[in-house]
């Protein structure tokens, strides 16, 4: 911890606002960055194949986003819950990392799983979509509030 919390903390600002603040914060900078990088690589997708289906486009860069949102709340939800950030990150990449293998080995027996988003998004699926949205979306969520319990009932900032 570089001391920012502790600072931040000693002031009235409850730990739900302060997690909150940093999840937006992660969220706000990856969609930016994301919605860049498709504005650009769309200029090239419609040079090189012309037009192309606004609904389908419009789901994948949906499922996509929400995997990368997936992939944020991992990430925070872990720093929020170490001490060392070095092992927040190795936990989130290291449980991303797994979630894909498992996807990627099992594909058909784990439908539900986030990681499939990538694959509805590769392949413009719209059928079967609704579960893994759901339960990412649901996820996200478990992570957030979890994250916040374990701040009230732990001795986190020491």
């Amino acid at each position: 911890m570089n001391g920012e919390s502790v600072w931040l903390l000693i002031k009235p600002v409850s730990y739900t606002s302060y997690l909150l603040a940093k999840y937006m914060t992660a969220f706000t900078v990856t969609t930016v960055s994301f919605l860049a990088g498709i504005a650009v690589t769309l200029v090239y997708i419609i040079q090189l194949f012309g037009t192309l289906s606004m609904s389908a486009l419009l789901f994948s860069i949906f499922a996509y986003w929400l995997w990368l949102m997936f992939v944020v709340s991992v990430t925070v939800t872990f720093s929020a819950l170490m001490k060392r950030q070095i092992v927040a990150g190795g936990l989130a990449l290291g449980i991303i990392f797994l979630l894909q293998i498992i996807s990627s080995l099992f594909h058909q027996q784990v439908l539900w799983l986030p990681a499939t988003l990538v694959d509805l998004a590769v392949q413009f699926e719209h059928e079967g979509s609704t579960v893994p949205i759901a339960l990412t979306i649901i996820t996200m969520g478990m992570l957030v509030y979890g994250a916040v319990q374990y701040m009230k009932r732990t001795d986190w900032l020491v």
